[in-house]
């Protein structure tokens, strides 16, 4: 880096929500589950979880609530399941609340081949693939569902999960706008919360933004994930300031978060508040010691402070981590340069090249050094395929009109520096007093 926010992902949608719901079911085998209960008699409960209704069997349960559970034995229908697809169902659900995901699969499976218009054993199958990460053949199965109640707008909300957990967030929102469309009340936090982490993936921090506050409104404690993201979605915004305020409230929340140290930390940096920012990426690193990346930034503040020594051995450690970090190469070359080490500068160079050969900076760290060592036709050469690769550098039309001032191309010389000061660039008073004076004419 400087790392850009728009590539700084954090995809942590969960599949079963849970928190919203005040019953706490403890089941025999040790699982723990927060849902709505939305029926019970002598022998099972029905839970809601995520608009869809499961059904738990008393004799599996240890308690709820704290409160010991206690039922009538009875023959159920599903213990020994028969030829009825509601059988199969229920058996389904009896192997998924006792950890028997295969189980549980193979009864839902049965229970669609006895009905193929069992929605409810699409939609708890589906619901299955997804808690294993088998997200394709939770999103057939949700396209199964929805064939047969294409007005069910739990089943679009699930299915979004699993787009978002496949990484395609276009269509995670799609089918969250479709479930909200059709269901104006489904005001759950972790919707709005879902719905802005996909909205911040995409780069649409606006929405995403709003979509968080709305999260954090009906459950102020949902995760300090919700406020990470947040802090991402400001900082792509450019106002580092709330991007802070983010970060420090998913760090109230939860103190060991690098994740929340190193968002901050960026933030500080964007600010120019260099001293904040490594001691973010400090604490960040203490919890997290292989993020090649919060090593990599580091670096770039004490680069940007001059303390090259220190920037260096970041750098070395980020590539140490991960060899195939061409930005540490191409930005230890840099610190190189300035510690007069030339040679060192373009055998880094040349190695970020190997990684990345349109990489427009490492060209012109090596035309730098090229240029320092009086080689300056190969430095012209390298600005020349850093303008090829990136044309929108200042800096790099900069660099090469100084080499055509030293090669004695004045004409060239005027052309890059007059385009670099077109684009912002901002010129050394001496430098243009010497080209002057050279040229023997103004511009």
């Amino acid at each position: 880096m400087v790392k850009k926010y728009g590539i700084f992902v954090v995809a942590l949608t969960a599949f079963f929500v849970a928190g919203a719901y005040a019953e706490t079911i403890k089941f025999k085998n040790g699982k723990i589950l927060e849902g709505k209960i939305i029926e019970k008699n002598d022998t099972s409960i029905k839970v809601e979880i995520s608009g869809v209704p499961i059904t738990y069997y008393l004799d599996a349960i240890e308690s709820i609530d704290s409160k010991p559970v206690s039922f009538q034995s009875a023959a159920k229908a599903a213990d020994k399941p028969g030829t009825q697809p509601g059988d199969y169902f229920n058996q389904g659900n009896k192997s998924f609340s006792e950890g028997d995901i295969k189980g549980a699969i193979a009864d839902y499976t049965k229970a669609i081949q006895a009905n193929p218009g069992d929605i409810r054993a699409y939609i708890n199958r589906g619901s299955v693939y997804a808690k294993q990460g088998e997200f394709d053949l939770a999103i057939a199965d949700f396209d199964s569902a929805l064939k047969i109640n294409p007005d069910f707008a739990e089943v679009y909300y699930n299915r979004g999960l699993a787009y978002a957990n496949k990484g395609n967030y276009g269509k995670a929102i799609e089918d969250y706008n479709k479930a909200l469309f059709i269901n104006p009340g489904l005001n759950m936090a972790e919707f709005y919360y879902n719905r802005g982490n996909a909205y911040a993936q995409k780069g649409n921090f606006e929405e995403a933004i709003s979509n968080f506050d709305k999260a954090q409104k009906i459950n102020p404690k949902i995760s300090d994930i919700s406020y990470i993201v947040k802090g991402f979605a400001y900082a792509g915004k450019g106002n580092f300031d709330e991007a802070i305020n983010n970060y420090s409230k998913a760090l109230e929340m939860n103190p060991k978060s690098s994740i929340s140290y190193y968002g901050r930390g960026l933030a500080y940096y964007h600010k120019g508040e260099g001293d904040k920012a490594i001691a973010d990426y400090d604490k960040s690193i203490e919890l997290n010691p292989n993020d090649a990346e919060a090593y990599y930034n580091r670096g770039l503040v004490y680069k940007g402070k001059g303390k090259f020594d220190e920037a260096i051995s970041d750098y070395s450690k980020a590539i140490e981590i991960n060899p195939n970090f061409a930005k540490a190469y191409s930005n230890r070359a840099s610190a190189y340069i300035n510690k007069g080490k030339y040679d060192e500068a373009i055998a880094d160079c040349n190695h970020a090249l190997q990684l990345d050969a349109n990489y427009a900076n490492a060209y012109a760290n090596r035309a730098s050094a090229y240029t320092q060592k009086g080689d300056y036709d190969k430095a012209i050469a390298d600005y020349d395929k850093a303008i090829q690769a990136n044309p929108n550098v200042a800096a790099i039309y900069y660099g090469r009109g100084s080499v055509y001032y030293y090669k004695g191309n004045y004409s060239k010389a005027w052309e890059d520096i007059n385009k670099a000061e077109s684009m912002g660039a901002k010129l050394d008073p001496e430098f243009i007093a010497k080209l002057k004076k050279a040229s023997g004419a103004q511009k």
